[in-house]
C-alpha cells in the first residue's frame, strides 16, 4: 500500500463514523425531542414562539463525534509521519502535524514538529496556516475538540437554531405576492423559503425563537429547523456537529491530495 493510501485509511474511517453519526442523529430526531410552542405577551399582545421541549442529546452522538475527531487528527499526523519518511529520515516522538493556537506559537513551535521533513514540505505546511484565525483554522478546531474528547469523559453538545421557514410563516398567497412585488425569482423549494437565524446560540427550554406581530393568530405550519450542535465556547459553539465534522473531513482529504506530489 502506498503512502497516500495508508494515510487515507484514517479519513475513510472518519467518514464511516460520520455516516454512523448521521444515522444516530436521525434516530434521535425521530423521537420528536424538540417542540416549539406559542404564547402571547399579555402587555404587547405579540405572539411568541419558544422552545417548549428540549430533550438532552444522547451521549452516543458525542461519543461517535469523538471517534471522527480522533481519526481526522490521526490522519494529519500520519501525513506528517510520511513526509519525514519521504525525505529519507526517521520520525521521532515529536513528529506530528503542527497545529497551534496562534501564529506566534506556530512560528516558535513548528520546527519541533516537522524535524526531518524536506524544506518544500515545511513551506507547504506554512501555507496551510494551521492555527486559530489561519486558513487552516478547521485543523485547529479538530485539534482542540480532540483534546477535549481525550481529557474529558465527553464534550458538550445540544441544540442550536439553524433556519426559519419564512415561506410557511407568511403563506403561499402572501409569499407569491411578495415575490411578484419585488421581482424576486421563486426559490426551487417554493413555497418553502428558509432564512438563517442571525444567532447560533445554544437553546434551552423557554428560549424565544420568533416574535410575531400583535394579535397574530398561531400558525400551525410554522417551521423552525434546529441543529444538533457543539457547545464548546471559543472553539465550536452552536455549530452543527455534522456540518463541522464533514467540513473537517473534506479539508483533511484535500490536504492529503495537496501534499501527494511531495511523496
Amino acid at each position: 500500500m502506498n503512502r497516500v493510501d495508508l494515510i487515507r485509511l484514517k479519513t475513510k474511517r472518519a467518514n464511516k463514523h460520520i455516516a454512523e453519526l448521521q444515522t444516530a442523529i436521525l434516530a434521535f430526531k425521530a423521537t420528536d425531542p424538540h417542540e416549539v410552542s406559542a404564547k402571547r405577551d399579555p402587555q404587547t399582545r405579540k405572539l411568541i414562539y419558544y422552545v417548549h421541549k428540549a430533550d438532552p442529546v444522547p451521549d452516543d452522538i458525542a461519543l461517535i463525534a469523538g471517534d471522527v475527531l480522533q481519526n481526522l487528527r490521526s490522519a494529519v499526523d500520519h501525513l506528517a509521519y510520511q513526509l519525514v519518511l519521504a525525505a529519507g529520515n526517521t520520525p521521532d516522538t515529536s513528529t506530528s502535524f503542527p497545529i497551534f493556537d496562534t501564529p506566534d506559537k506556530y512560528k516558535s513551535g513548528v520546527q519541533g514538529k516537522v524535524k526531518g521533513m524536506a524544506e518544500t514540505a515545511v513551506k507547504a505546511i506554512d501555507i496551510v496556516e494551521p492555527y486559530q484565525g489561519g486558513k487552516g483554522e478547521i485543523l485547529w478546531r479538530i485539534h482542540r475538540l480532540n483534546n477535549i474528547d481525550k481529557h474529558r469523559l465527553i464534550f458538550t453538545c445540544g441544540i442550536a437554531p439553524s433556519q426559519f421557514n419564512f415561506g410557511r410563516h407568511i403563506g403561499v398567497e402572501r409569499l407569491t405576492e411578495f415575490v411578484e412585488t419585488y421581482g424576486i425569482s421563486a426559490l426551487p423549494q417554493f413555497p418553502d423559503a428558509f432564512i438563517d437565524f442571525p444567532s447560533r446560540k445554544m437553546l434551552k427550554v423557554g428560549d424565544e425563537l420568533f416574535i410575531d406581530k400583535p394579535d397574530a393568530e398561531i400558525n400551525e405550519d410554522i417551521q423552525f429547523l434546529l441543529d444538533i450542535a457543539f457547545n464548546e465556547p471559543g472553539i465550536a459553539e452552536g455549530e452543527s456537529i455534522i456540518e463541522t465534522l464533514q467540513s473537517a473531513a473534506d479539508f483533511a482529504e484535500n490536504l492529503i491530495s495537496d501534499f501527494t506530489p511531495l511523496f
